[in-house]
């Protein structure tokens, strides 16, 4: 009868840990998702800093200036904020993905330290007709 008890109880542990590790992978992937998608508006070389905002058409980021932009976007909801901690290997107008370190600071536009920052395309359809 003891054999069989202490059977139970290591079945008991391996399914418990194994929960808890497709718990831990769940929580993972979900935490994996961009912070931030949006716009290259404007590049600080000095401090190595880049200014996503994700309410702008791509008409406006090429006819507005930063200020104008800044003004319509706070209009729109306020997604404008500053990344630092990456190089500077983007231009106005990038489409990037942005994951952060910490949190986003209060403030119009915000400051956060990015933990990586992505640039990605849209893809250009071609005509299927």
């Amino acid at each position: 009868m003891k054999a069989k008890d202490g059977r139970s109880a290591k079945i008991k542990i391996v399914l418990l840990l194994l929960c808890c590790s497709i718990l831990f992978t769940a929580c993972a992937a979900l935490s994996d998702k961009p912070h931030h998608v949006g716009r290259v508006v404007d590049i600080n070389l000095e401090e190595r800093k880049i200014l996503v905002i994700s309410t702008l058409t791509d008409e406006e980021i090429e006819t507005l200036d930063v200020e104008e932009m800044l003004e319509l976007d706070r209009a729109r909801g306020q997604s404008a904020v500053w990344y630092s901690g990456g190089g500077i290997k983007y231009e106005i107008g990038d489409r990037v993905q942005v994951w952060i370190r910490d949190g986003i600071d209060d403030g119009y536009p915000g400051q956060a330290r990015a933990k990586k920052v992505v640039k990605y395309e849209i893809p250009q359809f071609e005509k299927w007709w």
